[in-house]
């Protein structure tokens, strides 16, 4: 995948910085993104990017973009399974 998504990551800072568990069902309730749309965001599973999602996570997060979604250059990623 050509965009990694660092959705866990930041929330197991967010997690870590307010000494509590963070479950999807509070990112839920604080950002009105639906309970699956938050599954896919944290075991990137991602298929398309919607700006108001991005809106939100950057807003619950206090994170820009780039903090949220990095490019992965083809030199740098794995092979997927089957493509070895």
């Amino acid at each position: 995948m050509a965009i990694e998504c660092k959705f866990s990551v930041l929330l197991a800072s967010r997690s870590a910085k307010e000494r509590k568990r963070i479950p999807l069902t509070e990112v839920q309730a604080a950002t009105g993104i639906t309970w699956q749309t938050l599954q896919k965001w944290s075991i990137n599973k991602v298929k398309s990017y919607d700006a108001q999602v991005l809106d939100k996570l950057c807003e619950f997060f206090a994170c820009e973009t780039g903090d949220l979604l990095t490019y992965i250059p083809n030199t740098e990623r794995e092979p997927e399974a089957g493509n070895a």
